[in-house]
């Protein structure tokens, strides 16, 4: 016999749906020259910015809190990769 929990399937729908909503249309902040650490670092507080307040709004949602984590670490991989190409072709 498979038990589950329906209280369980629903909480992770719930919680799925939250993440979904907390980052939909996100978008990646591109300065026009971000070859100048300023651009690149004010960049990277926009992003810190936005995910922060995404989670606020789900303080007890940790798939929120992972994803923000998640996003936060690639957006700011990508933009200091994007820095770094743009120096380099200067």
């Amino acid at each position: 016999m498979i038990r589950f929990s329906i209280g369980r399937t629903n909480r992770a729908h719930a919680e799925a749906e939250e993440a979904r909503e907390a980052f939909a249309n996100f978008k990646i902040p591109l300065h026009e020259d971000m070859k100048e650490r300023a651009a690149v670092e004010r960049a990277l507080e926009e992003v810190d910015r936005a995910i922060d307040e995404r989670v606020a709004r789900y303080p007890d949602n940790k798939l929120v809190r992972e994803t923000g984590e998640s996003i936060r670490k690639k957006v700011r991989r990508a933009l200091l990769d994007r820095a770094a190409s743009l120096e380099r072709n200067e």
